[in-house]
């Protein structure tokens, strides 16, 4: 494999990180923690440099093998077979999750008279080029897309700076400990633990992997930074009583900015922002079942092409309306990555663990 550029790393791992706030855990945020959503980001946040440190430690143990040989490598075929299946079916749900949650907006906000076929078919075949194409085109879209959505976010700071009422977050600290445990828990679970989907990348193929760590806590930061001016944005303008009503107050946010005179309809342009990241943890789950599924070539036009089909296939059924989506992603998608993506990884470094005392 190439080297894959320390910047692209990295940026992808800013998408990655905010990918699940928008419409999922964004809202779960609003039900659970009210006005004080912003105390849970921060300790989410600091809870969440052991996790990076966990999964680190795994990629480091074994510099030159992705995270599905190192299981291969640290398990017996029976284990890994079954932790590998439980990849493939778990990652397709979350895939499927987050797909649904881009086609269900894009279909009642903009496309209300589109079939959620034909939209599910667009990008479609956007992620099947992504995914075709591996893991150093993906890494290097996010890096193009980057720097946009660098330009979109000040747009939006500038514009909606002036609109911001501090008094919607009073009273503070009114939220009972055990709603605050549970915002922070969704931060955990939704934003922080999909980064492990990165360890599909093996240590020594990023360049400059000396300075990986410094980079990434930086982008971490970042990424975590965006995340939190969201929800003050969100809280400060709407209040927490009104953000929990809306289903995507952080669209709606960007419609407020049409009324300081610009640009009309200037949402449908900075929303973009988003689709950014919702398309990227989607094709890196799906890049990470096809590692899963053939190991040694990097293309393979057939699998490709069936994931892309399942995927559409399964998005248009996997919830009858918009109210059992919205109980799966607070009552059961954040277990499943936890499941996936904490519960199973510390399994992994245990094995690691033990295979190196033997």
């Amino acid at each position: 494999m190439k080297k894959i550029n320390i910047s692209n790393y990295n940026t992808l791992l800013f998408f990655i990180l905010k990918s699940c706030f928008f419409g999922i855990a964004g809202s779960n945020l609003y039900l659970l923690s009210k006005q004080d959503g912003w105390l849970s980001i921060i300790i989410g946040f600091l809870t969440g440099f052991l996790l990076l440190y966990l999964y680190y430690l795994i990629i480091k143990k074994y510099p030159d093998k992705n995270i599905i040989e190192i299981i291969e490598l640290n398990s017996s075929k029976t284990v890994s077979l079954i932790i590998k299946v439980i990849y493939v079916i778990l990652l397709f749900v979350f895939a499927t999750s987050v797909f649904y949650n881009l086609i269900n907006f894009i279909n009642t906000q903009f496309l209300y008279r589109t079939p959620n076929l034909a939209i599910a078919i667009m990008f479609g075949i956007c992620l099947y080029y992504l995914l075709h194409k591996g893991i150093i085109a993906i890494c290097r879209t996010s890096t193009i897309l980057f720097y946009i959505y660098i330009l979109l976010y000040l747009s939006v700071v500038i514009g909606l700076l002036p609109q911001t009422d501090l008094t919607n977050f009073l009273p503070i600290f009114k939220t009972n400990i055990g709603s605050l445990l549970l915002g922070t828990f969704n931060i955990i679970f939704l934003n922080i633990s999909p980064l492990f989907l990165l360890t599909i990348i093996p240590y020594n193929t990023i360049s400059k992997k000396e300075k990986l760590i410094k980079n990434v806590l930086i982008f971490y930061t970042l990424g975590f930074f965006a995340i939190f001016t969201v929800n003050f944005f969100v809280t400060s303008i709407y209040g927490s009583n009104l953000a929990r009503i809306i289903q995507y107050p952080e669209f709606y946010l960007l419609k407020r900015l049409s009324l300081i005179g610009f640009i009309e309809r200037v949402e449908k342009v900075l929303f973009i922002q988003w689709i950014f990241s919702l398309v990227l943890v989607i094709v890196l789950s799906l890049y990470f079942i096809k590692k899963i599924l053939i190991k040694k070539k990097e293309n393979n036009t057939f699998i490709d092409f069936l994931l892309i089909i399942f995927l559409i296939f399964f998005v248009l059924y996997i919830f009858k309306n918009n109210a059992l989506a919205n109980n799966f992603y607070l009552y059961v998608l954040p277990f499943l990555c936890l499941f996936i993506f904490i519960i199973i990884p510390i399994f992994i470094y245990i094995k690691t663990k033990k295979h190196t005392n033997y």
